[in-house]
């Protein structure tokens, strides 16, 4: 992705998030785990066009858009920051050379550089209302995100990040708590629960 095409993949998640929302409210059974919700949104945003597999920055080796838990630099230059899902375009992606001006390879066994979509995922099951520990919890992906913005956007790397937390609910609860947690523009928080009556 390139800085103009970055609005069209965002475009395209948001696309992959509301067919998943319709499973997820149709068939109240389908996430039993947040697991399974990483499942079930990697499998839609690889149907909307994600899937695609393309050659990578080295030419030979064949990836594609949508990644699990890629290893980000934290600012002490440390790999702490693994979102849930990672899309970035395989052009920006190397299994054999670091992409970031730094002579050798990471120990995560590859570099990618470029704009990018970083999701986190939160799945609350509990029979209640959201109780101030699961806010504390939905806060800290989102710092997280956060973090992983500020640091790009401060940094000498002339690309975009842009974050989106998902919150799922199991029940019917009401989604203000949430909905009213500050965010940076760059990220979209988006609340979705099924119609399961709480009592």
């Amino acid at each position: 992705m390139k800085i103009g095409e970055i609005n069209e993949a965002d475009s395209l998640v948001l696309k992959a998030i509301e067919e998943f929302k319709e499973k997820f409210i149709k068939s109240k059974g389908l996430v039993l785990t947040e697991s399974d919700a990483h499942c079930y949104l990697y499998k839609s945003l690889f149907e909307v066009g994600f899937g695609k597999i393309e050659p990578s920055a080295d030419p030979e080796i064949m990836t594609n858009y949508i990644h699990s838990e890629l290893s980000w630099y934290d600012d002490n230059r440390k790999l702490t920051i693994k979102p849930d899902i990672t899309i970035i375009s395989p052009k920006h992606i190397s299994l054999i050379r670091n992409l970031n001006f730094i002579a050798r390879i990471p120990s995560k066994q590859y570099s990618f550089s470029g704009n990018a979509i970083v999701i986190e995922i939160k799945y609350i099951r509990n029979r209640s209302e959201i109780t101030q520990s699961k806010l504390q919890l939905i806060k800290k992906d989102i710092t997280k995100v956060e973090s992983l913005i500020n640091r790009i956007d401060h940094s000498s790397f002339d690309y975009q990040i842009k974050g989106f937390i998902l919150v799922l609910c199991k029940y019917a609860v009401n989604e203000s708590p949430v909905m009213e947690i500050s965010i940076t523009e760059n990220i979209k928080l988006i609340f979705i629960s099924t119609n399961f009556p709480l009592y």
